[in-house]
């Protein structure tokens, strides 16, 4: 089994090569303008969009002498996808952004489309027009290398190659659990079927104080001056400290589940829409919850098993998992009693209950069993509702008051 994959390393530049770095950014962001407003011309004057092949033509007209033949080509191509982007938007209904012009402190990689070199054996990476850099090549580079990229994240330098043909190999593992439902939140960040809970770390949170420290700072220092610049990488590089603390902790949970549950049900949730509530937002962008889920995806292509994505509609908050009783539930209740059988629950462990039941459901319909094996029981979905309820009896035992 073999699919794309990207490596991506660190580059420590001496002056000179970080000033050419610098430089050939300058160019392509120079190029990139240029050949984007002769296009926004053309598109506005005759409705008509230029090709790859007529952008190529044009970048002849242009001296930048320290970008590759290379780069140069992936200029248009970077407009052509905006284009597209642009069209496919329009086309769905979607508000789209018309493809705009870069400033130069946003305009932070290049990309040699057709790279074919490999690191060398003195962890030294040759880059045409650039040089030998000095390249931390912590893991092996598997696959066929397609196209590298060159990217200023702050003040720090990345390579990230792109590859294809890269082997994906399953692990082979003892799973705790064969089916388990997961329900995400914010108060806490993911609450088990198995009745296992996860704090919501809120790295943002937690940073905000230092956050207004630093962007105080930065707003007192003088437009243009060499100090608001030391400022503006300073601020960058916590945000940078806080993206990195949320994709760590992403990902070693998601390693964590994917390894001991062998299919796992979550919601289909939209988060752009829960992200247009001006109360939750800020919340809901710090918790990542896109970003889990596709790292949980991830790390089950090497893994047996699969992520099963129920109904975003399923009512499974408002649900009992016990009768299946439906009824409403605001956001401050946290604890679920059933107005029907009394059960008495967390609200995050019910609705868990019952993504595992749909998740069941699911499994059972597009496998084609008529009987699924749970943790050594069986579910019969043609058995009463009731009767469906694996185990929910015996997780939920201790919380039942009534």
């Amino acid at each position: 089994m073999s699919s794309k994959k990207s490596f991506k390393y660190r580059l420590y530049p001496n002056r000179k090569q970080e000033k050419k770095l610098e430089i050939a950014l300058d160019q392509a962001c120079f190029l990139y303008n240029q050949l984007l407003d002769i296009h926004q011309q053309i598109y506005l004057g005759t409705k008509e969009t230029l090709s790859n092949f007529d952008m190529n033509n044009l970048v002849k007209d242009f001296e930048t002498k320290q970008l590759h033949s290379q780069v140069k080509q992936n200029i248009p191509k970077r407009i052509s996808d905006a284009f597209k982007h642009f069209f496919r938007r329009v086309k769905n209904g979607e508000t789209p952004g018309f493809p705009k012009f870069h400033k130069r402190i946003f305009y932070t990689s290049i990309t040699f489309p057709q790279y074919q070199q490999e690191i060398y054996p003195n962890n030294r990476l040759y880059v045409s027009k650039i040089g030998m850099l000095r390249i931390v090549k912590h893991r092996n580079i598997e696959g066929t290398i397609k196209t590298l990229t060159i990217k200023k994240e702050n003040d720090e330098w990345y390579a990230t190659f792109s590859c294809e043909n890269a082997p994906i190999e399953k692990q082979e593992t003892e799973f705790k659990s064969e089916v388990e439902g997961l329900d995400v939140g914010i108060k806490k960040f993911l609450v088990c079927s198995n009745g296992e809970e996860f704090d919501n770390p809120k790295f943002l949170r937690r940073s905000e104080k230092k956050l207004k420290r630093l962007q105080r700072r930065h707003s007192k220092k003088k437009k243009g001056s060499k100090n608001r610049k030391k400022s503006i990488i300073k601020l960058a590089k916590q945000h940078t400290k806080i993206k990195r603390q949320r994709e760590d902790f992403h990902k070693k949970l998601a390693r964590i589940l994917a390894s001991e549950i062998k299919y796992i049900g979550v919601e289909d949730l939209n988060i752009k829409g829960m992200v247009r509530n001006h109360c939750l937002a800020k919340s809901i962008s710090d918790v990542g919850w896109g970003s889990f889920f596709s790292y949980l995806k991830y790390y089950k292509t090497i893994f047996e098993g699969e992520v099963v994505e129920i109904g975003r509609f399923e009512p499974t908050t408002q649900k009992c998992s016990c009768c299946g009783n439906k009824q409403k539930m605001s956001l401050d209740k946290r604890t679920f009693k059933c107005e029907v059988c009394g059960l008495i629950i967390d609200r995050d462990l019910n609705a868990s209950l019952n993504i595992k039941k749909e998740t069941i459901k699911k499994l059972n319909n597009t496998v084609g069993h008529t009987e699924f094996q749970v943790c050594g029981d069986t579910v019969r979905p043609s058995l009463p509702e009731k009767a469906r309820i694996v185990e929910a009896e015996t997780i939920c035992s201790e919380a039942i008051c009534q």
